[in-house]
């Protein structure tokens, strides 16, 4: 019987720690996509551009990933190590490990839904019509500029609010941009095919006369004249409770491991006892 109960927690353990095991080498596989997808790691610059970090947020992201990811996979080797050594001082540092891992990422998993602006996961669309209208088109700030450009190519507006975002910007006061634009030609209905990923870059309008003018009658048909933030929101809210859900998938499957090598260590103990005492009767005795 005391056999039987360890063969089956040894079984729960390994089946559970090889779904973790495999969730640690998702997220490094996950991580690397992410940091490969441009498009989408620079359009994460809108995010959180009060405080402008170094990269974009999703850069960060990917690396957490990645990292998460080794992190995992070094702790479920450490699971199969101590399942298959019995060891008491192995289980213990893997249920330390793992206890680790729970509390840092239900801590994230909050900090994330409760303050997001500590971590830089929040879209104002004031913040972002003053980023706009400070830092499109500024040299030195040319991650933002081509951020903003993806956005407007990919969801086909202008600016954050409309198009007079740029009335005011440093763009147009300053003329950082062609003398004879008031408007960047990302705003404007181009003529790059639909498959061409990098056609924020190099934007085509499609009647740069029509798009540049003040006749309402003229640019309705040559531009775009929604802002982008109802869009850029929405794209927002998407990555995040996709990324809420990976973690409360991940959080699950640790707290699946973390009970089964709890009741391994239960068992392994009893299981010494009765063992040692089978082969020596003596023992029983005295």
């Amino acid at each position: 019987m005391k056999t039987t109960e360890l063969n089956v927690g040894k079984a729960v353990l390994v089946c559970c720690n090889l779904v973790f095991l495999l969730s640690g080498l998702a997220l490094v596989v996950l991580g690397a996509v992410l940091l490969t997808d441009v498009p989408r790691v620079l359009l994460s610059r809108l995010l959180g551009s009060h405080h402008v970090p170094a990269h974009p947020l999703f850069y960060y992201t990917a690396l957490g990933l990645m990292g998460t990811g080794l992190l995992i996979c070094a702790t479920g080797v450490l699971g199969f190590w101590a399942t298959c050594l019995h060891s008491h001082c192995l289980l213990a540092l893997f249920l330390f490990f793992l206890v680790v891992l729970l509390l840092a990422e239900s801590s994230l998993g909050v900090l994330a839904v409760v303050c997001p602006e500590y971590l830089g996961a929040t879209v104002s669309v004031k913040q972002l019509t003053q980023s706009l209208q400070r830092t499109y088109g500024v040299p030195g700030k040319e991650q933002f500029t081509a951020a903003v450009d993806l956005a407007q190519t990919i969801f086909q507006c202008c600016g954050i609010i409309g198009a007079i975002d740029y009335d005011v910007s440093w763009w147009r006061l300053r003329e950082l941009g062609q003398p004879d634009l008031f408007l960047p030609r990302s705003c404007c209905l181009l003529i790059n095919p639909p498959s061409d990923s990098k056609a924020f870059l190099d934007p085509h309008p499609l009647n740069m006369s029509a798009c540049q003018s003040l006749d309402q009658g003229l640019y309705r048909m040559a531009r775009h004249t929604e802002g982008c933030f109802a869009q850029l929101e929405m794209w927002f809210r998407y990555h995040t409770t996709l990324f809420l859900a990976i973690g409360s998938g991940l959080v699950l499957v640790e707290l699946s491991v973390l009970l089964s090598a709890i009741f391994l260590c239960s068992k392994l103990p009893k299981y010494r006892r009765y063992t040692s005492e089978s082969r020596d009767p003596g023992l029983k005795s005295t």
